[in-house]
């Protein structure tokens, strides 16, 4: 339900009861996960961003919404889920987009076997209206803990290879 679901966000967002705030963080219901609790997510090179730009957003900015590698790690599916309802429940959130590369029908060939959800979002409050960014849209990864473990280098420059190989 919506309480067990906004239950599971919150805990996803802290760890020892201290709020993250677009920090890595990782999830594990009994703490079984192996992964260090918060680790500041990289920014995008400004060599990638520029090359984005231009391949894929016709030099618009305002399609550049990965600036941040922010993800959070879960232990299951069905808690992938939970967070996205408590995501959907909450009032200061705007679900822009959902990307769920863990759909049976994915074509996992498009991403060089990686999967995930990809949640691009806005947060629309007064404190955010206020500062000037309720309209800015930020993407987090919704991620398997088995699949974080088996992300490698190596993986990833196959990746880009390929990414290249389509001019993305």
């Amino acid at each position: 339900g919506g309480a067990e679901a906004q239950e599971v966000l919150w805990r996803s967002r802290s760890i020892d009861g201290v709020h993250g705030d677009g920090r890595k963080v990782v999830y594990a219901e009994d703490g079984s996960s192996g992964f260090s609790d918060v680790v500041w997510p990289s920014i995008k090179g400004v060599d990638r961003a520029v090359q984005k730009l231009r391949r894929a957003y016709a030099d618009d900015v305002s399609y550049l919404l990965d600036i941040t590698r922010n993800c959070i790690l879960f232990d299951k599916i069905s808690d992938i889920r939970a967070a996205l309802l408590a995501m959907q429940a909450d009032q200061d959130v705007q679900i822009v987009r959902v990307t769920n590369r863990m759909a049976r029908n994915y074509d996992s060939s498009l991403s060089a076997g990686y999967r995930d959800v990809s949640v691009n979002f806005r947060v629309c409050n007064g404190w955010t209206q206020a500062m000037g960014v309720s309209t800015h849209v930020c993407e987090v990864q919704l991620l398997l803990v088995q699949i974080a473990r088996n992300k490698t280098e190596s993986g990833h420059k196959k990746y880009v290879m390929l990414r290249d190989s389509r001019g993305e």
